[in-house]
């Protein structure tokens, strides 16, 4: 647990040592995912800064469609009472929950524009044609 002095956090540790406070993401890794059809851009892993530590999330899907793209925490399958991965009724897709998740719709849009924009740096192309372009 960390010590704060008279209501002021001190500086926050990355980890691997002090962030600077303009740094409140970084993306540790991203792999781009060349599949026709589908939203699905790639998969990011990020480093978040919040309440002061480092937040780190793996394998974050990313997607973009209709002129928007957007980033959300990894998902679980859906497994039913027979032990199966439960389906989205009409489709042969597998249903997915998300058990991570920010606490508003707005923490939630901040999050995934900043992902986006760290993938935009790191791979200018990954939008191209699959209508994410800002």
């Amino acid at each position: 647990m960390r010590a704060v002095a008279r209501g002021v956090d001190p500086a926050p540790r990355a980890p691997t040592g002090p962030a600077p406070p303009s740094q409140l993401g970084r993306l540790r890794a991203w792999k781009r995912i060349d599949k026709p059809g589908s939203t699905l851009v790639g998969f990011a892993n990020v480093s978040v800064l919040w309440g002061g530590e480092w937040f780190e999330a793996d394998d974050c899907p990313v997607s973009a469609s209709h002129g928007k793209a957007w980033v959300i925490f990894p998902g679980w399958p859906v497994i039913t009472s027979d032990g199966l991965v439960a389906k989205i009724p009409g489709t042969s897709k597998p249903r997915y929950v998300s058990k991570i998740r920010w606490g508003d719709p707005e923490t939630q849009r901040r999050f995934s524009d900043a992902v986006i924009a760290l993938v935009r740096i790191a791979d200018p192309e990954a939008f191209a044609g699959r209508g994410g372009e800002p």
